[in-house]
């Protein structure tokens, strides 16, 4: 196994990679924010942990793991040549390294101990994971990714795609940015400041399906998924038109040539409303917490264009 070097070392702790992401917001078994600003501050050195069982499974095991990706979902993975940091343009304290890609879309690959890679198959990825996720899609400009996450022992792999999450995403570099800050300024930052963030669940094992059946049905899903977003186009197209034939009026309507009622239409500016910002109420008063009720469960179905060129 090839061992990293120093200046691999030093810009992996310059900025914020997927395995510190989840440390900085508290997610992470590995570390805590404190211990990740005197690392970035040079205060300590990094750990050597090339020797580590788990750091030379993963590394020895990698390539196994992009062939049992590619072969549960017959499409090609290629490596990431792992000396290439991938930064944002637009995030300067943020960098990411994917194990590999498929296609144009990152993948992490990764072989937990067996006792953590059942509990992950019954309880879905875990807050470590998923900040590390959405950290790399961030950082690569994706709004998708696959996790693999591979048993040691039976070879079986745990596919599950993730859809990049706005909301969190924004909360999460939000956060980064803040702790690079306290880096930059070498002002530790108060441990009972860190933000509370909502980590989105990933649940569910990756299943693939190939009956005549299946196919009819994801096409006709597909085709009414094109038909919506062409719909989508025409309709604000539409609506620009009548803006500006009407000139911005605030009521019109439309009529036929022999005078009967076509289209009414109600073009009115409103105020912002007022919204009110439960996470920082409860971040600055905690007990305002046992005064939330849980909501009932609630069921949601995505769906992905695969096909290629469909991006």
């Amino acid at each position: 196994m090839k061992r990293k070097t120093r200046a691999w070392k030093r810009e992996q702790i310059e900025t914020i990679g997927s395995s510190t992401a989840p440390m900085i917001l508290g997610r992470s078994r590995f570390g805590t924010p404190m211990q990740v600003y005197r690392l970035m501050r040079g205060e300590v050195q990094p750990a050597d942990i090339d020797s580590s069982p788990d750091v030379r499974r993963g590394h020895l095991l990698e390539p196994i793991g992009r062939y049992l990706v590619q072969e549960a979902t017959g499409k090609r993975v290629r490596k990431h040549p792992q000396d290439q940091f991938v930064y944002h343009p637009d995030m300067p304290f943020a960098h990411a390294l994917p194990d590999a890609w498929m296609e144009q879309v990152p993948v992490q690959i990764k072989f937990p101990r067996p006792a953590r890679f059942q509990r992950l198959r019954m309880e879905g990825l875990d807050d470590e994971y998923i900040v590390s996720a959405h950290h790399e899609m961030a950082v690569t400009k994706q709004q998708r990714m696959y996790f693999a996450v591979c048993c040691c022992v039976t070879m079986d792999v745990l596919l599950v795609p993730i859809e990049r999450d706005e909301q969190f995403t924004a909360e999460m570099l939000l956060a980064e940015q803040e702790f690079y800050d306290h880096v930059q300024r070498g002002l530790p930052p108060p441990e009972d400041s860190m933000p509370i963030i909502e980590v989105p669940e990933i649940e569910g094992e990756m299943r693939y399906f190939a009956s005549e059946e299946a196919n009819r049905a994801a096409q006709a899903f597909l085709e009414a998924r094109e038909i919506v977003l062409e719909a989508a186009e025409l309709k604000d197209e539409a609506t620009s038109r009548l803006k500006n034939l009407t000139h911005d009026a605030s009521g019109f309507e439309i009529r036929n040539q022999d005078g009967s009622p076509l289209l009414r239409c109600y073009n009115k500016i409103y105020p912002g409303r007022t919204t009110f910002d439960h996470k920082a109420a409860v971040a600055a008063n905690p007990e305002l917490k046992k005064f939330y009720k849980e909501g009932p469960p609630y069921h949601t179905f995505r769906g992905f264009d695969l096909r290629k060129g469909a991006h």
